[in-house]
């Protein structure tokens, strides 16, 4: 499983719980600054999704949110397909 189909489970299942409103699988989606859909909770519901998905549908254990989301040249929470770049570096890395 690729960080694409991770993200695409981890999004509709957060869809599916969330009262506010969906978040396209589109890679352009914002996440978070201008034009951005998701509030802090929403972002930190996602990372988990991310993570326990990753973890029971690919066997791989991740931390999103590690040191490499502190650098201000690559937000990872800017857009879904920034996320999905993220991810996949973390799966391939490990």
């Amino acid at each position: 499983m690729n960080a694409t189909e991770i993200i695409a489970l981890a999004i509709a299942e957060l869809n599916a719980e969330s009262e506010g409103p969906d978040i396209s699988t589109d890679r352009a989606t914002p996440l978070l600054g201008d034009g951005g859909i998701v509030d802090s909770l929403a972002l930190v519901n996602l990372v988990i999704l991310i993570e326990r998905v990753a973890d029971e549908k690919a066997g791989k254990m991740i931390i999103v949110a590690d040191e490499s989301v502190f650098d201000p040249d690559r937000n990872p929470f800017d857009t879904v397909g920034s996320i999905t770049d993220h991810v996949q570096r973390l799966l391939d890395a490990g």
